[in-house]
């Protein structure tokens, strides 16, 4: 964050059910003394690869594991699986382990409700492995997935379209919580951010495919252009359709196709695997590799190659799609406008997410006119606007900093051109006090310690100011120990913690106790203008440095043991997050491609653990590639989330990092910084 840039304001809240077309939301406990099951209604549909139906294949309904995670880094096990719903019945057969229907020549399935039952809490899906595509040869890697949603939540009748597209979208969607087909997970029995975050995330499928619409003859094929709803409902969201067909067709060249023998599936097997470098079973566990791990693959760009010319442009069954030429990489982003997001102040600021997966977003200075943003806009989990017209009766003007307190019941708002500190219900985002800060205090970036006092960077005096927050009196002003031209701070772990201070000029980073004492400081930043900073899991700092093409390390031990990684993300005010497997997230807005030399503004990066781009020499390229990234944050579904600079829209990476415990300051007070809730 940094004030010279534009500013712009947006807002996210979260809280919504996946819900199908024509379906009854409604359920009766299978057994009124044990209301925790419910019945998983009846279930039927079709299962196709392309546009041939597949006969003979297994379909299974699996439920998540409630107990514990499972998802990217974690080793499948018996205490991760998935739950396998089917019973012994005249329709279903056992594999020795779990029930499974099979599907007719037509490639049609029914599962009924009467005996099978689902945990009510926990999230139900469907996988289809095996079976005859063409009717005639079975293929043991076809696999097919498709989302349910929360037990109890999809009707009692429900109609599935099963595809590559169906698959596509359950598996991005599920991927942070997915160590493969069988093993998805999150202890949503006993963990209520971890319980949000996969039921959100689940959700996210229907974001991108109807999988209830024509399941039987003419099969839906299509993937949707913008997310469900319209207007105040829904319905802002840009949805990447072409990019969904291309990776469909990938999964449909092997689907179709004689199966382990063939080279369309040596080849996919071959060049799509887990990080640890593990083999999938079939193509629905390559479906959740490639929203896990297409950072290897824009890596190994002959690898994406290869994967891209298995389709074969007049054969391609799902249309339109990326038929011109490979993509840089195989993230799938959403696009959300409205809420009063207002382009025109071309100035997006900080973001934040909170425990039930909103995101809140400021706008700071206007554009032309040199007038300030005052709105504060908002959007759910599902990119539906909060508040059409944006929250502007907050008295803000140029908002800068934002943090979420660790109930996730209040926001707190830097208000910059009327040095104030503004506290807002999140719930109904109604003003709720006006704090000042002093006359010509510039309040600017803030961070909300682990006892729920929030903690502000005050550019007019370069000190930092701890507010009480309920009466707003300041009760603690940190000052000297090299603070100049203060920019970001952050919070480590513990009821005491430390605060760190990044400095655009002078001294890379000053620390402080939390008495307000100083605890040393990075000598050596002059040349390097610390920006934003985090935390991660081992309490060492990262921070993007503003003028120094690199991110800065510094160990949380030793404040003067410090690296640059000079990786070349060009001289920019950047912004980082850390996800729940402590890896570093960097939005970039001015990066300059090394090999060409072309700038590459529109960029989302992940830092390897030697500071190298891990995913790809130009990341992952945001959409459009006009879109300029700035504020970064990762929510607990395992989405990245960041503003843009030139588009005034809200973006959305689906599934590409890990779960982290959110907001921020829940993290903090927990020891759950760089961890899963």
């Amino acid at each position: 964050m940094h004030l010279q840039r534009p500013l712009l304001a947006a807002l996210l809240s979260v809280t919504a059910a996946i819900t199908l077309t024509g379906c009854s939301s409604s359920f009766d406990p299978i057994d009124a003394a044990n209301p925790s099951q419910l019945s998983v209604g009846t279930v039927s549909g079709s299962t196709f690869g392309g546009r041939q139906p597949i006969s003979g294949a297994h379909v299974y309904m699996f439920q998540t594991n409630t107990a514990n995670y499972a998802g990217p880094g974690l080793a499948a096990s018996v205490s991760n699986a998935s739950v396998s719903l089917l019973k012994s019945a005249a329709n279903t057969t056992s594999d020795g382990t779990n029930f499974y229907v099979t599907t007719a020549a037509n490639g049609s399935f029914s599962i009924t409700g009467d005996y099978n039952t689902c945990t009510a809490g926990s999230q139900v899906y469907l996988y289809a492995t095996g079976g005859k595509p063409d009717g005639v040869n079975a293929n043991t890697e076809s696999g097919l997935l498709a989302v349910l949603g929360a037990c109890g939540s999809y009707g009692s009748s429900t109609t599935v379209n099963m595809n590559e597209v169906s698959t596509i979208a359950a598996a991005y969607a599920m991927a942070g919580f997915a160590t493969d087909v069988t093993h998805v997970g999150a202890p949503s029995a006993t963990n209520t951010v971890a319980a949000t975050g996969i039921a959100n995330a689940f959700a996210n499928a229907n974001q991108l495919f109807d999988i209830s619409s024509s399941p039987y003859n003419k099969p839906n094929t299509v993937a949707r252009t913008s997310t469900p709803g319209s207007g105040t409902n829904g319905g802002t969201g840009t949805v990447p359709q072409q990019r969904i067909h291309t990776l469909a067709n990938i999964l449909s060249a092997c689907i179709n196709s004689t199966g382990t023998a063939s080279s369309q599936c040596t080849t996919l097997f071959a060049d799509m695997k887990s990080a640890s470098g593990t083999t999938a079973s079939d193509t629905a566990g390559i479906a959740i590799y490639m929203a896990q791990n297409s950072a290897a693959l824009v890596g190994a760009t002959s690898n994406l190659t290869a994967i891209y010319n298995l389709v074969v442009d007049s054969s391609a069954p799902y249309k339109p799609w990326d038929s011109s030429a490979a993509p840089n990489d195989l993230s799938l982003q959403l696009t959300f406008t409205g809420a009063g997001l207002l382009a025109a102040f071309n100035d997006l600021e900080d973001l934040v997410v909170d425990g039930s997966g909103s995101i809140w977003v400021t706008s700071g200075q206007g554009s032309t006119s040199g007038s300030y943003g005052t709105i504060l806009s908002g959007f759910n989990h599902l990119g539906v606007p909060l508040n059409n017209g944006g929250y502007g009766s907050l008295g803000l003007s140029a908002p800068q900093g934002l943090a979420v307190d660790a109930t996730s019941t209040y926001l707190y708002v830097t208000s910059y051109a009327t040095d104030s500190l503004v506290k807002v219900r999140i719930s109904d985002g109604n003003l709720m006090n006006t704090f000042s800060t002093g006359s010509s205090s510039g309040p600017f970036s803030i961070a909300i310690d682990s006892n729920g006092f929030p903690w502000v960077l005050l550019i007019g005096s370069d000190t930092a100011a701890k507010v009480d927050p309920s009466s707003g009196t300041i009760t603690t002003t940190l000052s000297g120990n090299g603070l100049s031209g203060v920019e970001g701070i952050a919070m480590k772990s513990g009821s005491q913690g430390d605060i760190w201070i990044s400095n655009a000029g002078g001294v890379g980073v000053s620390a402080f106790h939390y008495n307000g004492t100083a605890a040393g400081k990075e000598v050596d930043g002059a040349a390097e203008q610390w920006g934003s900073i985090a935390f991660d899991a081992n309490n060492n700092a990262y921070s993007a440095l503003i003028n120094g093409n690199g991110v800065a390390k510094a160990l949380g031990s030793s404040i003067t043991s410090y690296s640059i990684y000079p990786v070349n993300f060009g001289n920019s005010d950047n912004e980082l997050a850390i996800d729940g497997s402590n890896r570093v997230w960097l939005a970039n807005n001015d990066f300059a491609s090394a090999p060409t030399g072309t700038p590459q503004k529109n960029a989302v990066f992940l830092l390897a653990a030697d500071g190298s781009k891990a995913n790809g020499a130009n990341g992952y390229q945001a959409t459009p590639n006009t879109t300029e990234p700035d504020s970064i944050a990762v929510d607990a579904s395992g989405n990245i989330w960041f503003n843009s600079q030139s588009d005034g829209g809200l973006h959305e990476i689906v599934g590409a990092a890990t779960p982290v415990s959110v907001p921020l300051s829940y993290a903090t007070a927990n020891s759950k910084l760089g961890a899963r809730p």
